[in-house]
Formats: C-alpha cells, sequence, structure tokens
C-alpha cells in the first residue's frame, strides 16, 4: 500500500487529513529569533497575528531531516511505499530534504518524491485533486502507479488513470 506524505505547507484541514490519511511534516517558521513547527506549536492565526505587530514577514525553513527520517522510517517498516509530496523547490529546500531521507534510508525505489510546483494551498488543491488515487492507493498497487498519476495531475489526466480500474471493477472514490 502506498502512503502519502505532504510538508505542512499543503495547509490540509484535519478532516481531510484523516480522511485520506496523509501524514504531514511541518516546515519550521521562525518569528524574530523564535522557531516553530508548521501547524504543531504554532497556528496561522499566531503567524498573523506576529506579522501584523512586527510589520514583517515570517521566515522559514525547511522540514527536518531528522524528523523526515524518522516519519519515513516508519511508513517503511509497516511495508508501506511514500508519495511524498513537497512545496516548490523553486521556494524551498524541502523536496531536496525528501530525497536525502530516502538516500539515508535505501529506500530511493520506495520513497518518491513530488515537487508540487506550488506555494500553500496549492499542494492541498493537488492532493484534493488525487482523492480518487489515493483510495486506488488502499488496493495495493505498484507505488510507480501513484507515482505516474500524481505526476500526470490535471483532472483529464486523473480520470485517464482511474478510469481502467473503474472498468475493472474497482470501487473509486473521489
Amino acid at each position: 500500500m502506498v502512503k502519502i506524505i505532504s510538508d505542512s505547507t499543503s495547509d490540509l484541514t484535519k478532516e481531510l487529513i484523516d480522511k485520506l490519511d496523509i501524514s504531514v511534516i511541518p516546515l519550521h517558521i521562525l518569528l524574530g529569533n523564535d522557531e516553530y513547527r508548521d501547524g504543531i506549536d504554532i497556528t496561522p492565526d499566531k503567524i498573523y497575528e506576529w506579522a501584523d505587530e512586527n510589520k514583517t514577514t515570517p521566515k522559514t525553513s525547511a522540514v527536518s531531516i531528522d524528523d523526515t527520517i524518522e516519519m519515513f522510517k516508519c511508513v517503511l517498516e509497516k511495508d508501506r511505499d511514500i508519495v511524498a509530496f513537497a512545496i516548490s523547490e523553486d521556494m524551498s529546500t524541502t523536496a531536496n530534504v525528501f530525497r536525502l531521507a530516502a538516500r539515508e534510508l535505501e529506500a530511493e525505489d520506495r520513497i518518491h518524491v513530488i515537487d508540487s510546483e506550488n506555494l500553500s494551498t496549492g499542494i492541498g488543491h493537488d492532493l484534493k485533486l488525487i482523492g480518487g488515487i489515493i483510495s486506488l492507493a488502499q488496493h495495493n498497487p505498484p507505488v510507480r502507479t501513484v507515482d505516474n498519476a500524481v505526476n500526470l495531475l490535471s483532472p483529464v489526466a486523473v480520470v485517464k488513470i482511474i478510469l481502467p480500474f473503474v472498468d475493472a471493477g474497482i470501487q473509486i472514490g473521489v
């Protein structure tokens, strides 16, 4: 079975995370000299409040390699492959951290990193589009099937990937 992992910039609701069994690795938010894990130690409201009070934009740093290795290792130990979504590589080194973790775990064949080419909710939009593919993953296809579908992300492409499974009688929920 394939496990979907995203960095915290996906801005997914808890309901959607639970429904689609997505794990989230937090980016780090730097507010002055204080560092927080996005979505764990600090909320968006607190970030906006700080930005308003300080008349500046908070800084961020990529996910930690240690947090990433720990999460990936736990998933791999459950005999699940991983498709990991990251914020745009033009804006963050998160995708590279995901690749380095895969290399460290000697699991590059089982961990497929997707550069979302998006910021913030753009990743969440992509993940919503592949809700059916995530459901498909529960039927244990090769991880490349899920990875290829994600790389083609568009509503038409998603339908083209899912349709053969529907034709085969596998129920897919989107």
